[in-house]
């Protein structure tokens, strides 16, 4: 045979325009073909990540989400279609990447992270990509890829901006950066995020992925904003002293930094704060006062008629403004779950409110399903 190469020779015509450039040729290639590349996280950062990493000739992907596609998803979720939406997003992506390249091993695990399978899901592989957006799960990863000694890329996006930490085995660990965890930060949910920067981070961070599979383990973080075009990047430091995770090589006992963020209206309920199903809303629809407490921007584009806006953060200075005038109250939020904690404020000032169950994703749930039963009669 005349033809030989260190590569197979579908590679070669595949990736040749990706080999010929310094800094991966041949060898870089043949450790993308050996090397395990796990996404955690199959939304608005994993879609072009999983997109480009599908792509180059990462022979072992990975795939973590728990979630099913909704239709909101598709502005920035790009692997996905209008045909995915209810499809658990691990199937869909599984799909996409096999659709892509048919040389890949792809493995799903549509499963919640936690401290239970984390390591059992992490361990195959060499690099993690932290495409959740989710301050828990980054702690949760960070932990445990510093003491299984994998790289760590962990993304974040809000509104127009977005970052990167790079996070390698022998540089710092997130919690070396950070070493008290937030309970408060905004999320895409509540602040919003603009598509494309959802393409810029997880495309950077694939970016990242490959460049650490090709040799640069320098520990960096980068920051991203897409109103200035701005990008920077900073050098980590070392390791901090005295770091429990970084020093000792292991996982810390207290399970308190594991929590995971509040995934149903269940996981908030508290016995003393009464609910309500939207059934008995509509049914009586002028018996009730509906508070909707999303942020101004959120009620502006969808809401109940005739109910009033009071955003939670200022309904503790709200609540002598109230006048529902005999009505029921009932409090609105997005899923059922900050309502809880609207109607407690109002209870601890002597108002008697309801939690509306499901919120306002549960009435357009409840409202979609009347139009296709009414289609389907019809």
């Amino acid at each position: 045979m005349v033809f030989e190469s260190d590569l197979p020779e579908t590679d070669v015509e595949r990736y040749s325009r990706q080999i010929i450039v310094p800094g991966i040729h041949v060898r870089g290639q043949k450790s993308l073909g050996d090397s395990g590349i796990l996404v955690v996280g199959c939304g608005g950062l994993g879609s072009p990540a999983i997109m480009y990493l599908s792509s180059c000739g990462a022979r072992r992907i990975g795939l973590v989400d728990f979630d099913k596609v909704e239709i909101h998803n598709l502005q920035r979720q790009v692997i996905y279609t209008e045909a995915d939406v209810s499809q658990h997003k691990v199937v869909a992506a599984l799909s996409f990447v096999r659709r892509a390249n048919s040389s890949v091993e792809v493995e799903g695990y549509n499963e919640f992270l936690s401290r239970e399978n984390v390591e059992r899901i992490i361990n195959p592989y060499d690099v993690v990509l932290d495409c959740t957006d989710n301050i828990h799960t980054r702690y949760l990863l960070s932990d445990y890829c510093k003491a299984l000694g994998k790289s760590l890329i962990c993304g974040s996006v809000l509104r127009w901006e977005g970052q990167l930490y790079k996070l390698t085995p022998n540089g710092p660990c997130y919690r070396c950066l950070f070493p008290n965890i937030k309970t408060e930060t905004m999320t895409c949910e509540d602040a919003g995020v603009v598509g494309p920067i959802c393409g810029v981070i997880g495309s950077l961070q694939a970016l990242e992925a490959i460049k650490t599979i090709t040799g640069d383990v320098e520990p960096k973080m980068t920051i991203y904003n897409g109103m200035t075009s701005d990008l920077m990047d900073f050098k980590l430091r070392t390791p901090k002293h005295g770091c429990s995770v970084c020093s000792k090589k292991c996982v810390p006992e207290s399970s308190s930094f594991f929590m995971p963020p509040c995934t149903s209206a269940t996981d908030l309920e508290d016995p003393d704060v009464d609910t309500v199903e939207w059934e008995d809303i509509l049914d009586n629809l002028e018996s009730y006062f509906l508070i909707d407490i999303r942020s101004p921007i959120q009620y502006e584009m969808f809401r109940v008629k005739g109910s009033v806006n009071i955003p939670l953060i200022d309904l503790p200075g709200k609540t002598g403004d109230i006048d529902a005038s005999g009505k029921r109250i009932g409090v609105i939020c997005r899923r059922g779950i900050s309502s809880k904690e609207g109607a407690w404020i109002l209870k601890r000032s002597g108002i008697h409110a309801f939690s509306v169950n499901g919120g306002i994703n549960g009435l357009k749930n409840q409202l979609r399903k009347a139009r296709q039963a009414e289609s389907a009669s019809g």
